[in-house]
This record gives C-alpha cells, structure tokens and sequence, in this order.
C-alpha cells in the first residue's frame, strides 16, 4: 500500500506544471496572439492600398495562419486540470477566423467592387461591419484577458504589458 501511494504522489508531482512551464506556456500563447493581431494588421493595412491582390494574397495568409494556430492548439494536451488558457486561446482563434471568413471576406467583396463613383453605396455597410468585427474582436480580447489573469494568478505569474 505504501509504495502505491508513493508511486501516486510521484506521478502527480511529475504531471503537476511548475511556475517555469506556465511562464514559457503563456509566453507561447502571448506570441502566437502576437502573430494573429500582426496579421489583422497587415490586412486592415491592405484596404488602404489601390492594389487589390495585395489584399487578397494578405486574406488567404490570415486565414491559413489562423487554421494553423487553430490545429496547434487543438492538437495540444491540456496545460492543467482548468485547461483554461489554452481553451480561451482556441475560443480567441475561432472567433477570429470567423470574422475572418465572414465580416472580412465581406469587406474584400466590398473593395473588389469599389471604385470613387460607388463610395456612397458600400460606406454604410462597410462602417457597420467595421463595427460588427470591433465589438466581437473587443469581447474576445476581453475574455482572453481575463482567462490568462486566472491562469497567471494560478500559477503566480505577474502579467507584463509590452
């Protein structure tokens, strides 16, 4: 009896992360995020130039990072029991490619058709999906910081804003 109950702390004490894992696991996720926001960047940045396949090469790289990020952190084991981190981080990465594929695939439609004489026509829906994209991108952002604040005060790890 005893060596299975010290066969089972051992376990637990060798599957238990430490303070070092979960610093270098949020860093990851932090620099992934960082990725995804760079990328949301450089699309929005595409809308301004006249060239438009710019916009379109820019669309399809945003989308395929995403799914990349999406299979990474699918396939990954849970960090911990809570698993929170990593499951907000897919939540994060799943509403993204959904703007994506929905609200931004819009706004590429829209300037596939744009032209100065057809201004008037898109600006309204071009501004109320700007808005949609804002307000679902914020409550995400939201949440994400709120889960990795758990996590951080899980494992004592004090939260750096760059």
């Amino acid at each position: 009896m005893k060596k299975i109950f010290l066969l089972s702390i051992l376990f637990l004490l060798g599957c238990s992360h430490t303070r070092e894992d979960a610093v270098k696991f949020n860093n990851t996720v932090v620099a992934d995020q960082k990725q995804i926001i760079e990328s949301i960047n450089k699309l929005i940045k595409t809308f301004e130039d006249t060239n438009f396949s710019k916009t379109e090469t820019q669309y399809k790289e945003h989308v395929k990072l995403l799914e990349e990020m999406r299979s990474k952190y699918q396939s990954m084991k849970p960090f911990d029991d809570e698993d929170i981190l990593r499951k907000t981080f897919l939540e994060y990465i799943d509403t993204n490619l959904t703007c994506a594929k929905k609200e931004y695939a819009q706004l590429v439609d829209i300037l596939k058709k744009y032209d100065e004489k057809t201004y008037w026509k898109y600006k309204s829906k071009w501004d109320s999906i700007a808005h949609i994209v804002m307000d679902k991108e914020q409550r995400i952002n939201d949440k994400f910081l709120e889960a990795q604040k758990k996590f951080a005060e899980k494992y004592e790890i004090t939260l750096v804003s760059k």
